[in-house]
């Protein structure tokens, strides 16, 4: 693989983070035959839905909530630039849960 396509299978990898749900569901679109960034992507998708569904249910948490429910936010998009550069520099960085999910559903377990 030369340079040139291999910068672009990568800048597309980290591409799939910025907008959550959104830049995944595009990158699985646009990228579906690499697998590469089909993993990403699901990962994408998965780390957003996970942190809106815990800001969500921390929304119910009388005084604490809001304080927590910024945190998780914080901390979600603190962890997507770090999967996203990871993804730029061309790592398979898988989260510890979300990861083997993101790697079963980019059909990549023989990987």
């Amino acid at each position: 693989m030369d340079a040139t396509k291999r910068t672009g299978h990568h800048l597309a990898a980290a591409l799939a983070y910025p907008l959550g749900l959104v830049s995944g569901l595009i990158c699985l679109w646009r990228f579906h035959e690499d697998p590469f960034v089909r993993f990403h992507a699901w990962q994408s998708i998965l780390l957003s839905v996970a942190a809106v569904a815990a800001i969500v249910a921390l929304e119910f948490v009388p005084l604490l909530g809001l304080g927590l429910a910024f945190m998780v936010a914080a901390g979600a998009v603190a962890l997507a630039l770090v999967l996203m550069w990871r993804a730029y520099r061309g790592h398979w960085a898988a989260l510890p849960l979300l990861g083997d999910i993101a790697t079963e559903r980019a059909s990549l377990s023989g990987r």
